[in-house]
């Protein structure tokens, strides 16, 4: 694991903890963040760790509505 790969699982992490405000500006920051590891397993764990983060009830309600709203309509998925 690089410092890069652990910095981002970290940020990861704590996307339950931000304000659903903040969650527009990292949600795509983390994104394009995680598609610069260069190490393909790495990448794979940040995504799905990042994937995990979004859908498995992590979230509060709020926050789990911005995302879901962020990946199907404000170009999460594309990322």
């Amino acid at each position: 694991m690089s410092e890069k790969s652990a910095l981002i699982l970290a940020l990861i992490d704590s996307l339950p903890c931000l304000l659903v405000d903040d969650l527009a500006e990292w949600l795509p920051l983390t994104a394009q963040l995680i598609n610069t590891i260069q190490d393909h397993s790495m990448r794979k764990v940040c995504a799905d760790r990042f994937w995990d983060v979004l859908s498995n009830g992590e979230m509060d309600v709020d926050r789990a509505n911005f995302c879901g709203t962020w990946w199907s309509t404000r170009g999460g998925r594309e990322l």
